[in-house]
């Protein structure tokens, strides 16, 4: 798999987006969610890197909103960069 910036999150994101099979796009959003939340906590992340992570995630809750449908009542948090509050929330 073609992984340009060769972070783990970017791979298992792209096998989200990329996955057909529906009974197995769940598996592969939290797979993605968790590598973004393991990045954050274990390096410097660059302004570039935080934004991309950011966008991810909330791309990452279109995917789950629109192909498997609302999961969450309350939405998805995913880690911010920089963000004392350790996370935002997307409404599905």
């Amino acid at each position: 798999m073609d992984n340009p910036n060769g972070y783990l999150w970017h791979a298992l994101y792209t096998a989200a987006v990329l996955e057909t099979d529906t009974a197995r796009m769940p598996k592969r959003i939290e797979e993605a969610l968790n590598a973004i939340k393991d990045r954050r906590s274990w390096a410097e992340i660059s302004d570039v890197e935080c934004a991309e992570m950011e966008a991810t995630c909330v791309r990452l809750a279109t995917l789950r909103a629109e192909r498997i449908g609302p999961e969450l009542k309350y939405g998805v948090v995913y880690p911010a960069c920089g963000s004392d509050s350790g996370g935002k929330t997307v409404a599905n």
